[in-house]
């Protein structure tokens, strides 16, 4: 099957292998053969990628909504939830509640098999928002188009706090062990207190170029990768440079940590993967 346009991490459940297609269609494709198992259509081009509990995937799309639907029929589970504006970010799943951002501006709340909002008004920004939302100990943390990083109370939708940033946030963020870890579009890197949002690191990490892509966390050893193929390890403690490295392409995908070692697709279209503690870089073959 040919596939074109897949921006967004694809998700596993059941068997099937789900990706959301440019072309405005969800697939479910069998993991042994990459047989179609069966295919959505959204009524908008996807950017984000599904998410999936044991048996529901869901999805976000420039139509403005998001889509649930059985990871083994494709039946839809609940009407479309829609906000103001396009959804680029992935959704989000805890527990009971699915989170995901907008271009409207706002973060909303919904639950996961009814629906229907969960806090009583949507989170409001004073900038669009493509990140990917991540949630840890009742906290959602999410960046945005106005320079600012924001925490949000998970029940209730309230601000906890924000940070402002040198510019745009288009990445998933990393929190670990009561710190959060983030890029910029104007290529730094922060590290911020979970509670109170305050700067843990003297001053951010200045990259060169723009950080699409998710950080990844390995030990004490955060690895950033920039849209010029510019791979960082950075001592997660102090911000200070361990080690630089160049992918073959620039990176705009989140990093994806497996077996401790840290992995990435390039512009290029291929997949590589970095040792954390020694920067070093390998092709990861991958058969069509």
């Amino acid at each position: 099957m040919a596939l074109k346009a897949i921006y967004g991490t694809p998700a596993l459940s059941q068997g099937l292998v789900l990706l959301g297609g440019y072309d405005g269609n969800l697939y479910a494709l069998n993991l042994t053969d990459g047989s179609q198992k069966w295919l959505e259509p959204v009524g908008g081009h996807i950017v984000g990628g599904p998410v999936t509990s044991d048996s529901t995937v869901y999805v976000g799309s420039a139509d403005f909504c998001l889509h649930a639907f059985a990871v083994a029929s494709g039946d839809q589970v609940f009407s479309p939830f829609c906000t103001g504006a396009k959804i680029w970010s992935t959704p989000t799943l805890d527990g009971s509640t699915v989170y995901i951002a907008s271009m409207d501006k706002k973060l909303y709340a919904i639950g996961a098999t009814s629906g229907t909002a969960a806090w009583p008004k949507p989170f409001q920004t004073d900038g669009a928002i493509a990140s990917t939302p991540v949630v840890d100990s009742g906290t959602v943390y999410v960046g945005a188009f106005d320079d600012k990083f924001y925490a949000v109370d998970a029940s209730t939708g309230e601000s906890r706090w924000s940070f402002k940033a040198d510019d745009w946030i288009w990445n998933r963020a990393v929190v670990n062990s009561g710190a959060v870890y983030f890029g910029s579009l104007g290529g730094k890197v922060y590290s911020l207190d979970a509670t109170t949002g305050k700067a843990r690191w003297d001053k951010p990490f200045q990259g060169s170029g723009v950080v699409r892509g998710g950080p990844a966390l390995v030990g004490s050893t955060l690895v950033v990768a920039t849209d010029n193929g510019s791979v960082y390890g950075l001592d997660a403690a102090s911000g200070n440079q361990l080690w630089f490295s160049k992918a073959n392409a620039g990176v705009l995908s989140d990093l994806t940590v497996d077996s401790g070692m840290v992995y990435y697709s390039t512009k290029s279209g291929n997949v590589q993967k970095v040792d954390p503690a020694t920067g070093t870089i390998t092709d990861v073959p991958v058969s069509s």
